[in-house]
């Protein structure tokens, strides 16, 4: 059986360290361009809960990994929002 999301057999998943990544990219940015880190954190956050899915369904590594982009992704959708809010 292969799964497109494992790095290794029983290894980290490589979704959960693509929206830990993809995560910190859109927290990074969000001071800067608000719409790059609104799209990059819908996508972190998409991604995060797809890994953490497949982390509890396949028996991977990666849980804390894919909380964090999950919990970055958050932060930089809020950020903005809260912005566009304000003013």
């Amino acid at each position: 059986m292969t799964d497109t999301a494992v790095t290794q057999q029983n290894g980290i998943s490589s979704l959960a360290i693509a929206s830990f990544v993809i995560g910190s990219i859109a927290l990074f940015t969000v001071l800067q361009t608000a719409l790059l880190s609104l799209v990059l954190g819908i996508v972190g956050l998409i991604l995060g809960f797809i890994a953490l899915y497949r982390v509890k369904t396949h028996r991977l590594q990666g849980r804390g990994i894919a909380w964090t982009g999950v919990i970055f992704s958050v932060v930089a959708l809020s950020i903005p929002v809260a912005i566009m809010l304000v003013f």
